[in-house]
């Protein structure tokens, strides 16, 4: 990653933020955040056309091997996202689509169509890492991390305020250096 992309990433975070009159400590939930980008979601059981075999597939025999995925077409774009994921996980996913597309990352592989009715796009490990970084500032930016910190809100309010797991959290936490503010 260049050495300047974790404070872009956190400009990025807060930009959108003042885009959605949010204020820096609110959380930014993905569906608001994809709203505005005019990105659609989609649940696999919403797939036009999708088999009741493919969504077992997707939803049970495959649960595991996959997050989300982003389709970008010419006229939109749209992320499918696997809903058998925890609620903190699904948010996670779905930030990390959302962040390929304002990073403007292009697909570097075509996948095989064996577990999906569509072929899926890969990245690169860059985009990878620049996907999981600005998602993960988009989800808790350093602003809402010491907002909360210096309030000494408890960890499970943390969470549920922002909709993230307990390892997004843990991450944060240790990518800001804020980890020693939050020992007990």
């Amino acid at each position: 990653m260049r050495a300047d992309f974790w404070e872009w990433a956190e400009c990025q975070a807060l930009s959108y933020r003042q885009a959605v009159r949010l204020k820096a400590n609110s959380p930014l939930p993905a569906r608001t955040l994809a709203s505005h980008l005019d990105i659609t979601i989609l649940r696999p059981e919403n797939i036009p056309g999708i088999t009741a075999d493919m969504l077992r597939r997707l939803l049970r025999t495959h649960r595991s091997a996959w997050s989300a995925f982003m389709l970008p077409f010419d006229e939109c774009t749209i992320i499918i996202h696997n809903t058998t994921h925890r609620p903190g996980r699904q948010e996670s996913n779905l930030m990390h689509e959302i962040a390929h597309v304002l990073c403007k990352h292009r697909p570097v592989l075509v996948l095989p169509t064996a577990r999906f009715p569509f072929p899926t796009r890969g990245f690169d490990r860059e985009c990878e890492r620049e996907a999981t970084a600005l998602g993960s500032c988009l989800l808790l930016p350093r602003p809402a991390l010491e907002w909360a910190l210096q309030r000494r809100m408890p960890e499970q309010e943390i969470l549920g305020l922002y909709r993230i797991s307990r390892p997004m959290l843990q991450w944060r936490l240790h990518q800001t250096g804020l980890w020693a503010q939050a020992a007990p």
